[in-house]
């Protein structure tokens, strides 16, 4: 998205993605890739080849994707907003939103400037909650609320 590629075809993962948790830009970017159903597809706009560097931190448990291309490319000026969580309310940054344990729809804006135009695209991810996690809230006869999460 940063690079300005046109991405074609992008599925978030099925649930909150908690290796996200503590990263500095927030959760949202994430795509899945499982063959042959589902892939992470974008495509060159760019009159030169562009190859993918990817690199993998197992400690971090990131991948990340860099494009290569030729010094002669001028690259799309490209501007991202987000990822904002979508929760009913304003629009807030998911770098600030923490953890997320039910379902979640989070939003990116990329603009990319071609031939003059600025064009605006929108990538939606939609996070159903964790079967594996649940919250409980219980009312104390003091009328103080307390939560149980497992």
């Amino acid at each position: 998205m940063k690079a300005g590629l046109d991405v074609t075809t992008r599925y978030n993962h099925s649930y909150y993605p908690y290796f996200w948790w503590g990263y500095p830009e927030g959760f949202g970017w994430d795509a899945t890739v499982q063959p042959p159903w589902t892939d992470f597809v974008w495509r060159n706009l760019y009159d030169h080849p562009v190859r993918l560097f990817m690199r993998a931190d197992l400690t971090k448990q990131t991948l990340t994707a860099e494009v290569w291309a030729p010094p002669e490319l001028t690259a799309y000026a490209t501007e991202i907003e987000g990822p904002f969580l979508i929760a009913g309310g304003p629009r807030v940054p998911t770098a600030q939103a923490g953890w997320v344990w039910w379902s979640a729809t989070t939003v990116i804006t990329q603009y990319t400037v071609l031939d003059g135009r600025t064009a605006r695209r929108e990538f939606w991810s939609y996070y159903g909650a964790d079967p594996n996690w649940s919250v409980s809230l219980s009312l104390s006869s003091g009328g103080r609320a307390a939560a149980l999460i497992r």
